[in-house]
């Protein structure tokens, strides 16, 4: 749906009903309607407040994570094509709950 038309516009393609229909409704300005800006600011805020973690392990070391859970990798191994190319990374880990 076009955006911030005037309604001559929406009157020369979609009619009178069309017209009508899309003033109602508010589909000619979507992106500045409340509705949108606030799911929009939802989004960011959910995106700005999650925190990620990063580490590195070697086989056999162990990791504490959130909510008493352990990490520990076990296996790794790195498969490649005859030219050399990555294949595939196989890790084998376990986990567990602290209790």
């Amino acid at each position: 749906m076009p955006q911030g038309k005037e309604n001559e516009y929406f009157l020369a393609n979609f009619g009178v009903f069309g017209t009508d229909f899309v003033a109602a409704t508010g589909f000619d300005r979507v992106f500045r309607s409340p509705l949108f800006l606030g799911l929009s600011c939802a989004l960011f805020v959910n995106l700005a407040a999650r925190k990620e973690a990063g580490f590195y392990l070697v086989e056999g070391e162990t990791v504490r994570l959130a909510y008493g859970y352990t990490l520990r990798l076990k296996s790794f191994e790195y498969l490649r094509y005859p030219d050399g190319r990555p294949q595939a990374w196989l890790l084998t880990v376990e986990t567990e709950r602290e209790s």
